[in-house]
């Protein structure tokens, strides 16, 4: 049955002109870009009906397209509902309370005006084998230790119901963690970060046995708190659950604990904890998580895929082995089957949209989803010499997000480094480039277990066994969390191929830049006047004569592979002073248009300012923004004024000889690496999810390469030499620019 639509009834719209209104809507005041009667009339008719039924209504005068599109921006405003969202919300959750101790006593009353309470077990008669059908579970405890707890707890995630805990902690009483089986966090999972920030520093040890033996929750006194206290964390707990199983945003509670205190029960304190591999009921919520044995088997000699790629079909912005029009179709069906929901709109704040357009994708929060993952919202850019490009980077760029995050599905080994020395990328290689041990960061030990996933050698085809910390794009407590969390050789791509070619360029990308950046002697200007990409050049114009600078430098370094930074300034904007882009490919054509457009993408950015607040104007935040003039007086000096006698290279001195697969590209980038440095190592993870059907993988390369983070910890022994060959002597660690950066 098709979804019907109701008014808000909470709303009021003004009009303000022919095209222009305001409205109230929940309490939020907003603008409307839209003919007043159009919207009155499109709401009193789609009272009570479906998207068919409005589309044959209006039908005579739009097309289908354009009413899909208006209905989706009336959703999106909050004046039309989706009825069936609003019935669910009004009916009564079922709800089975589990409870030990009196506080569950003195808040029952006010659970059950809100809540149909089906069950109520006590913690000592609660049966292993119970079949719950309620929604939702509702742990309400007073004087019980961690070991009790955690013992419900581990009962419960195997019943993969979601469950709620409630209880006394002496002082406040607190909400949460609210737990969805094999998706999120439980309550051991928060016992185990404790007893890891207690044993920090201690050179006894302390175990989760230790813990158990501790109170997770008091006895409460009748004193302690009033009739009205109670009936507010009642109310909380309503809140909580009827947020369960509809549309909306279940994130703020995810992982959380809320605490409320006698006095200041209004005024709510959060703890955040996010998943932990070291917890023994879940693992990080991961099925297929175990230790490592002698029984392993790792494969060598893999076939990669990339040594039977396809021909080339199109090379906008990179090198793909599918046509436009199959790539639009992998696009298609990703968006179709997966129904989360993502909406690829074109950025109209973008001030050379004109010019070259950028799109965003938007994912919203969704707990109830075709895909059954809890997805938090994201929002990914798509750069572009053309629009139907940027559509395409745009799309693939969140599936990328999507895909790289952490979802406890894939297989993840713990073990030691030295019992795994033979399969595993070296991690002393790594280690060894860090300058700055004062971190939250590991240093690399043999003996310490490390949490390993699978990986393959684009150098020795063999399987490698890679730090899931440098892997996933996610803030998982790993056992073995050695650098700062960054999207560094992430990448999706029409094919396998496609993506870890692209991965490694970024890789290449990353490695120039933050090589070429730290150093702080001026690189070559590149001239790209000679450029055969005509469109390019006459955009390029176009932006020069609307009044901003153009300046594009020659990033390249020791491995001879083009990468260029080009920066867009604004001389009459100090706010909005410049925005830079980076591109890498062996072609030095491909490099210099994505340098371009990614420039042209980085100035589409928000302002830094909450606009909720309503208050006198202030400016602090241009100190944060670094393409504000205030944050840019190192790259002013550096990168965009041009000094006299500076060295010009001419884009025409990079030669580029044409390949006609995209395997062969990626087997010449590989021995280029190899021949310039020393043992290196190539890895990649395939990161794809069947449910999209976009390859998504994480490149990585071990060995004598500079990685891109925030801070700037490890430093490749190449940038000390790069310094050396553009400064007067051999840089110190001190001596490079590690400050803020635009990116």
């Amino acid at each position: 049955m098709s979804k019907k639509f109701i008014n808000n009834t909470d709303k009021s719209i003004q009009k303000v002109s022919e095209n222009l209104c305001i409205a109230n809507v929940d309490g939020k005041y907003k603008t409307l870009i839209s003919k007043y009667d159009v919207i009155e009339e499109t709401l009193n008719a789609s009272e009570g009906k479906t998207l068919h039924e409005i589309k044959k209504y209006f039908l005579n005068r739009y097309t289908a397209k354009e009413i899909e599109n208006f209905i989706n921006t009336l959703v999106n405003e909050k004046l039309l509902l989706n009825s069936e969202h609003v019935r669910k919300e009004k009916l009564k959750k079922t709800v089975s309370v589990i409870y030990k101790g009196s506080l569950y006593k003195k808040i029952k009353k006010s659970l059950e005006q809100s809540l149909d309470i089906r069950e109520e077990f006590n913690f000592d008669n609660f049966n292993l084998n119970y079949n719950c059908k309620s929604e939702i579970i509702v742990i309400v405890m007073s004087g019980t230790i961690w070991n009790e707890a955690l013992h419900i707890n581990k009962k419960l995630y195997n019943l993969e119901k979601p469950y709620l805990f409630c209880y006394f902690d002496g002082k406040g009483i607190v909400l949460g963690p609210l737990v969805f089986p094999w998706k999120t966090i439980c309550l051991e999972c928060i016992a185990e970060h404790h007893v890891q920030k207690l044993k920090k520093n201690l050179k006894e040890e302390i175990d989760i046995k230790h813990f158990k033996q501790l109170n997770l929750s008091f006895e409460i006194e009748d004193e302690q708190f009033n009739y009205l206290d109670f009936n507010t964390i009642a109310n909380k707990i309503v809140l909580t659950v009827n947020k369960i199983g509809v549309k909306g945003s279940i994130h703020e509670l995810i992982g959380c604990e809320y605490r409320y205190e006698k006095e200041r029960i209004l005024d709510e304190t959060v703890k955040r904890y996010t998943p932990i591999t070291m917890c023994n009921c879940c693992h990080a919520y991961n099925k297929k998580y175990s230790v490592y044995h002698d029984q392993y088997k790792f494969e060598k000699n893999i076939d990669m895929g990339c040594r039977h790629s396809d021909k080339i079909k199109y090379s906008t912005a990179g090198m793909r082995s599918l046509s436009i029009s199959e790539t639009k179709e992998v696009l298609m069906n990703a968006l179709k089957k997966t129904g989360i929901g993502i909406e690829i709109l074109l950025n109209e704040n973008n001030p050379f949209g004109d010019i070259i357009p950028v799109y965003d994708s938007y994912l919203k929060d969704s707990h109830e989803n075709e895909m059954g993952l809890i997805l938090e919202k994201q929002v990914s850019h798509g750069k572009g010499i053309n629009k139907e490009q940027a559509y395409f980077s745009a799309g693939f760029e969140i599936f990328e997000r999507i895909s790289s995050r952490y979802f406890g599905e894939k297989e993840i080994i713990s073990a030691r480094p030295r019992d795994v020395k033979n399969y595993a990328i070296e991690l002393s290689k790594l280690d060894n480039n860090v300058y700055n041990r004062n971190t939250p960061f590991d240093s690399f030990d043999n003996d310490k277990y490390v949490d390993w996933v699978r990986g393959r050698s684009l150098v020795t085809g063999e399987e490698k066994l890679v730090p899931a910390s440098m892997v996933f794009f996610s803030n998982v407590m790993f056992q073995g969390n050695f650098f700062p969390l960054s999207s560094s050789g992430l990448a999706a791509g029409g094919t396998l191929d496609d993506a870890v070619l692209q991965g490694l360029f970024e890789l290449i990308e990353h490695d120039a830049w933050i090589m070429g950046q730290s150093i702080p002697s001026k690189l070559p200007i590149l001239d790209f006047n000679g450029s055969k990409n005509s469109k390019l050049l006459k955009k390029i114009r176009q932006i020069q004569k609307a009044g901003y600078e153009i300046i594009t430098r020659d990033y390249t370094n020791d491995l001879e592979i083009p990468v260029f930074r080009t920066w867009i300034v604004n001389p009459e904007n100090y706010s909005k002073y410049a925005t830079n882009g980076f591109g890498a490919s062996l072609d030095p054509e491909i490099a210099f248009e994505r340098s371009v457009t990614e420039a042209v993408q980085s100035a589409g950015g928000e302002d830094l300012v909450d606009i909720e607040i309503y208050e006198r104007g202030k400016a602090e935040h241009l100190s944060n923004d670094p393409c504000s003039v205030y944050n840019l007086n190192y790259f002013i000096t550096k990168d965009i004024k041009q000094a006299k006698d500076e060295k010009i290279v001419k884009i025409e001195k990079y030669k580029y000889l044409s390949q006609e697969y995209v395997g062969d590209i990626l087997r010449q980038t590989v021995a280029i690496l190899q021949n310039k440095i020393k043992d290196i190592d190539i890895v990649f993870v395939d990161l794809t999810r069947k449910a999209i059907g976009i390859p998504v993988v994480r490149v990585l390369v071990v060995g004598d390469f500079q990685p891109v983070a925030l801070p700037m910890i490890s430093v490749s022994p190449r940038t000390f030499l790069q310094g050396k060959k553009y400064g007067s002597h051999e840089p110190k660690y001190e001596d490079l620019y590690m400050g803020i950066y635009p990116h």
